[in-house]
């Protein structure tokens, strides 16, 4: 499963330059996720609360969005990120 938060983030960093790679990603991300069976997360009201009011000094939106998400939907998260690490969520990696 896929966060549409992390769409975001990927097509946020390509038009800003800091993920030029990423350009047949964004223009077909719907296509390739529908290809690997990957399904989407929506980003409901309840998660955009939850990120909002998210404790702690992690300031990243997109960052705090997917902790919100893991923590509602009681998933894991795949990152690398030791700031994910005070959040009391399930991490892979």
């Amino acid at each position: 499963m896929m966060s549409s938060a992390s769409a975001w983030e990927i097509a946020t960093k390509y038009r800003l330059g800091k993920l030029p790679e990423a350009g047949e990603a964004v223009h077909q991300l719907p296509q390739l996720l529908e290809r690997a069976q990957i399904s989407v997360l929506p980003i409901t009201v309840v998660h955009a609360l939850k990120a909002g009011l998210l404790p702690g000094p992690h300031r990243d939106p997109f960052d705090r969005m997917l902790i919100a998400q893991a923590a509602h939907e009681e998933l894991p998260l795949v990152t690398l990120d030791p700031a994910f690490n005070q959040y009391e969520i399930e991490l892979i990696w």
